[in-house]
């Protein structure tokens, strides 16, 4: 989610970016786009310099975004050359209608940090999942999210703990609604059925997880931060065909 306060500091960061990297940031820190194997699907690795959410310098190198021998997805919040590097994943093209499911390991939230698997096209067509306290350690670390955030109705919050379970986070994309859900050992934490007016078609959106820092902040104990999404799966959705109505029988 970006907030207010990110939307002012947009125009202040794309300048200051610029000088901050070239003093800072070594050019061979970003190496041609690079792809990682996950749950079945090639994801591109995000790799920019200086950007929103966040914003955040954004690291695609191999000890920040990878996946392990047993298959799962690792984003790392690292430093490097004096600066904090996040860390996204996306898909190429779009899978469109579906149920979009995320297994994500147990981990501590931080309360500077924010982990997120979201469905994205531009910043007013999302469908987010945000599991972050926001900068408030004693807040809700659940977040469900249709953009534009702002609108009443788009968004709500709930309690959830991460440590100590997995964690299965959907969303259940329809023409007709976008339905969200938490579920841990069996039980659902949390669901929400958005059916409002920011709903969209699909075409043009990509399937993301990302894992960034909070208004160009540092984790709050200045330790490298590990999120890890054990699998991801989608199921297209099947829309039965319309049976055809019986005419009368010509003569």
């Amino acid at each position: 989610m970006i907030s207010l306060r990110a939307h002012l500091l947009r125009l202040v960061a794309s300048v200051s970016a610029v000088v901050l990297l070239l003093g800072t940031v070594p050019l061979q820190s970003f190496a041609a786009e690079r792809t990682v194997s996950f749950s079945g699907y090639t994801w591109t690795v995000r790799n920019d310099l200086f950007d929103y959410p966040g914003p955040n310098f954004w690291g695609p190198t191999s000890d920040s975004v990878f996946v392990d021998a047993q298959g799962r997805l690792h984003l790392k919040i690292i430093k490097r050359n004096g600066n904090w590097y996040a860390s996204e994943v996306y898909l190429p093209r779009s899978l469109g209608y579906g149920t979009y499911k995320f297994d994500i390991a147990p981990f501590r939230t931080d309360t500077n940090t924010v982990a997120a698997p979201f469905l994205y096209r531009d910043d007013t067509h999302e469908f987010d999942i945000e599991l972050s306290t926001w900068g408030d350690p004693t807040d809700y670390a659940g977040q469900y999210v249709v953009q534009p955030w702002d609108l009443r109705g788009n968004m709500t919050r709930f309690p959830i703990k991460l440590a100590g379970a997995v964690s299965t986070e959907s969303i259940a994309w329809s023409p007709a609604s976008v339905a969200f859900s938490s579920v841990q050992n069996g039980k659902t934490i949390r669901s929400w059925n958005y059916t409002g007016a920011n709903n969209f078609t699909p075409g043009l959106e990509r399937v993301h997880i990302n894992f960034w820092l909070l208004e160009d902040s540092a984790p709050s104990d200045e330790k490298t931060k590990e999120f890890i999404v054990n699998r991801f799966t989608f199921t297209p959705l099947v829309v039965a065909p319309t049976p055809l109505k019986k005419g009368k029988a010509r003569r």
